[in-house]
């Protein structure tokens, strides 16, 4: 039998916040701004999904709800300036009203009282989601970059019993100690929200400290009981009628396998992480245990759930840090002290002067540029290349590298990197701080999730870096050889 994989499309989602003084959503007043809100865009001639209610009462009528949803990739500037014309029909309708903006698949949003805030902020959402890691990039200094950043995760989901028993008495004993030395003037509510970080706090760091690996390492090896990730996952759209709850989670296609989470709801905490849970489409930070693998189907049972959140001990310039979780740990050519000379060399127009050169003669001159000796490459080898003669901002760090030369001079897919993306897997089995895929042409952004998805776990993030034919011509160019690299592809 042939499952179907789900896999959410990016999305934006509106909610049209009601004034204080709004009447009722359910009144025949407010729905009749809804509607008008609806034909003013499909006028326009734009898709928009709306969900409804309806009440209990037999022939009870229903309406629409306040939240409605449009498909990230059709987003144009006259479509932007169509929405938020409808928009500025319903926020000129009643002192007060808000429009909050949010692209789902980022889990990054903001909210607005004019039509000219609307459209700065949803032209400013669109940027981050077509071109958030060149603005990352552009915005940020490698020392930012390269700054001391804690992954944690915030929970929406914690159960607490299936971590007593994985932690034990003694990683209990240090829940308790954790939980005595809370205030105990604290508020019920503030109580039960510390608790459930500790519990999932105590958990991360179990998971740390004996070496709890990512899902993907677990899938593709076979091997493991309890894996640590950031996961993408799909909808379950009776989450709110239902006591047992059903998530996919979303992989690249190389995995036959589906992968499921089941999980009792009683275990949520929160109205934010539920609705995220129903609607799909969000990333997760997951730990969970396996539980069952059933004819095509891997099933876990999570343990802990919720967004992932990054940490500082000092704000200074990591004011808005909680909007990059989905970036940070990523590095680019310039941030490493040993390749600093590339900030010299304009970006090429393309990366074409790169099918010149082989794998082995670029790592010859990457050996050189580092002080290093090339070995030759064996069967066995689990990267191309590994080296402790890297520096970040003045701070040693080792680097594994996986090397791509011109054999197939084309973009790289996850098609490039062998069945199951082994070759990434096993670069990630390397004890490496930084992961590094050089390739001679373009990279495709799903091998940049990928690399992520293998690199960056909660509690235990690595850096990563990409460095595609472009920059890896710059690298060349910069360190004076380009020509010495030809020269060596030549003898092959």
């Amino acid at each position: 039998m042939e499952t179907e994989r789900i896999e959410p499309k990016p999305a934006l989602r509106l909610i049209l916040v009601h004034a204080p003084d709004d009447p009722p959503l359910a009144s025949q007043e407010f729905q009749k701004n809804l509607s008008e809100f609806v034909r003013s865009l499909e006028a326009e001639g734009i898709k928009v999904s709306s969900r409804r209610f309806a009440f209990d009462a037999v022939h009870g009528g229903g309406g629409l709800l306040n939240e409605f949803t449009l498909a990230a990739e059709s987003l144009t500037p006259l479509i932007i300036t169509a929405v938020c014309a409808a928009v500025g029909g319903y926020l000129y309708g009643k002192r007060g009203r808000q429009v909050t903006f949010e692209m789902t698949h980022l889990g990054i949003k903001g909210s607005a009282q004019t039509p000219a805030d609307a459209e700065e902020l949803l032209q400013g959402l669109l940027d981050a989601s077509q071109k958030l890691p060149q603005r990352f990039r552009t915005k940020h200094t490698s020392e930012w970059r390269a700054g001391d950043v804690r992954h944690t995760i915030d929970p929406g989901f914690v159960h607490f019993r299936k971590i007593q028993t994985i932690l034990g008495e003694r990683g209990m004993q240090i829940v308790d100690e954790r939980i005595r030395s809370l205030p105990p003037e604290l508020p019920d509510f503030q109580r039960q929200i510390r608790i459930q970080h500790i519990y999932s706090g105590t958990m991360l760091d179990w998971c740390a400290v004996n070496g709890v690996r990512t899902l993907g390492d677990v899938l593709a090896k076979r091997n493991g009981r309890i894996f640590c990730s950031n996961v993408q996952l799909g909808p379950c759209a009776y989450l709110f009628t239902q006591e047992r709850a059903t998530n996919e989670i979303v992989l690249d296609s190389n995995y036959a396998a589906r992968v499921e989470l089941r999980y009792s709801t009683r275990h949520i905490f929160g109205d934010t992480p539920r609705e995220r849970l129903r609607d799909g489409g969000f990333v997760f930070s997951v730990i969970a245990e396996l539980s069952q693998v059933e004819e095509e189907t891997v099933v876990f049972d999570p343990v802990v759930m919720g967004a992932p959140w990054l940490e500082v001990d000092e704000r200074g310039p990591y004011q808005s840090i909680e909007w990059y979780a989905a970036q940070f740990y990523e590095h680019y050519v310039e941030d490493f002290d040993e390749f600093a000379k590339v900030r010299d060399v304009t970006e090429p127009l393309s990366p074409q002067p790169m099918s010149a050169v082989s794998e082995a003669a670029f790592k010859v001159c990457l050996a050189e540029i580092l002080g290093d000796v090339a070995q030759k490459d064996w069967g066995g080898e689990t990267s191309d290349y590994y080296t402790s003669h890297v520096r970040l901002q003045g701070r040693r760090v080792t680097a594994a590298f996986l090397l791509k030369g011109p054999a197939r001079f084309e973009p790289m897919g996850l098609n490039n990197l062998g069945k199951n993306n082994d070759q990434i897997v096993r670069l990630a089995s390397e004890p490496a701080d930084v992961l590094i895929v050089q390739h001679c042409h373009d990279i495709l952004p799903a091998v940049r999730q990928t690399l992520r998805a293998f690199a960056v776990q909660p509690g235990r993030p690595r850096r990563y870096c990409l460095i595609d034919g472009r920059d890896s011509l710059r690298l060349l160019m910069g360190y004076g050889l380009y020509e010495k690299a030809v020269k060596l592809s030549l003898k092959e």
